[in-house]
């Protein structure tokens, strides 16, 4: 038995290409149907879903979809689609959580089944912020920095994916020793101080003048991402990356699984890293396919890179570990299939949280039967076929 699976989201174009990437590949499965703004023919009401589209087991839904939206979408939002049964995720792919407050909660999050986000689950959130607010201007004590026990067993992590035209060969030889790629958190900061005066090493610590107005139109000027600004963008990015021999990278102070962990990787280049909570569970392991580094080790940063350029062996064994393990299990596809299993649990009534473990989803469901992996083929089939 199939699991029809109906996704309800807005086609917005996002620097962060995650999303976009497996919309792109949920719109391919053969049981899938992704309707809402930007995506064909509007629904008003659910009712009108299920006559001309037939009957799904399960949605994934922005939070406009259950909760308060802007004018332009109400056309696109399918009315009644909480009152008919049928399991709901609430989609959090674009939100960082740490903003997340109680009203959120009460409106949103609350009135669905589970939540699926990018950067957090209880598995991986922060349970004190303490030494964050200090380090992060733009960070203040908030309903979900506080109250770390709200994001529970509802919440699903499914991590950033990459897709096919990220990677890139790994190289004997690069022009940059190290970059320092994005924002300037903390910890990136303190990095790029201790790097750049390091002997003997190329060093990238900053964006160029039109890296930095490319990013900035992509982020912040509509009329710019509608001219290519945001391929603009993404391609200097990632040319940075190709030409680094290492990136680093952080949590950005708040734990999260940033993009970045895995676009380094993706393009070749030795994933330098503050390391979010249990890092291993995605497949970063020290030395073996990354190499992470705490706020005690900053002051080696100069020693880990000039071990890197001096052993291209060892440098290029790693960077190929760390490519393999990104294309192994944090691909668009790989992803999709792991969000659709999960969803055919919800479907079945068994879904009650998941775990990772060796860069694998494990469900976790309620006849006790834990240890299911998010990416077996057969899953959903086995599941519905015992639906009760």
């Amino acid at each position: 038995m199939t699991c029809r699976t109906l996704i309800v989201t807005q086609k917005l174009n996002y620097i962060n290409p995650t999303w976009s990437l497996l919309v792109e590949e949920l719109a391919k499965r053969a049981d899938v149907t992704v309707i809402g703004w930007g995506y064909g023919k509007n629904y008003s009401d659910y009712r009108t879903v299920t006559r001309e589209l037939g009957h799904f087991d399960v949605a994934i839904v922005d939070p406009w979809v259950v909760g308060p939206s802007r004018p332009y979408l109400e056309e696109s939002r399918p009315a009644g689609i909480l009152d008919v049964g049928i399991p709901t995720f609430i989609n959090l792919m674009v939100q960082d959580l740490h903003t997340l407050g109680e009203d959120f909660f009460r409106g949103y999050i609350d009135r669905c089944s589970f939540a699926i986000s990018i950067v957090g689950s209880p598995q991986f959130w922060k349970r004190s912020f303490a030494e964050s607010y200090p380090r992060e201007h733009w960070l203040k004590p908030g309903y979900v920095t506080e109250r770390p026990e709200v994001i529970d067993e509802r919440f699903l992590l499914f991590p950033h994916a990459v897709g096919d035209g990220e990677f890139h060969a790994v190289a004997r030889q690069r022009p940059i020793d190290i970059s320092i790629a994005g924002t300037s958190y903390w910890f990136r900061s303190r990095a790029a101080e201790i790097i750049k005066d390091a002997a003997g090493l190329k060093v990238k610590s900053q964006a160029t003048l039109i890296e930095r107005a490319a990013a900035r139109l992509a982020v912040n000027s509509r009329p710019a991402r509608r001219l290519g600004a945001i391929p603009i963008a993404q391609f200097l990015f990632r040319r940075t990356l190709r030409r680094s021999l290492s990136s680093i990278t952080c949590d950005g102070s708040v734990g999260y699984p940033i993009r970045k962990f895995f676009e380094i990787p993706a393009a070749g280049s030795i994933l330098i890293a503050r390391p979010f909570e249990q890092p291993e569970a995605l497949g970063f392991r020290h030395r073996d396919t990354a190499v992470l580094v705490g706020d005690a080790d900053l002051h080696t940063l100069g020693d880990i890179v000039r071990w890197l350029k001096s052993d291209s062996v060892e440098s290029r064994a790693l960077a190929t570990r760390g490519q393999d393990m990104v294309r192994s299990f944090h691909n668009v596809s790989r992803r999709v299939d792991q969000i659709l299993q999960a969803a055919a649990a919800a479907a079945a009534g068994k879904l009650t949280g998941m775990r990772w473990r060796d860069a694998n989803p494990i469900l976790s469901l309620s006849d006790g039967s834990d240890g299911f992996h998010a990416t077996d083929k057969d899953l959903a089939d086995r599941l519905l076929t015992h639906r009760k």
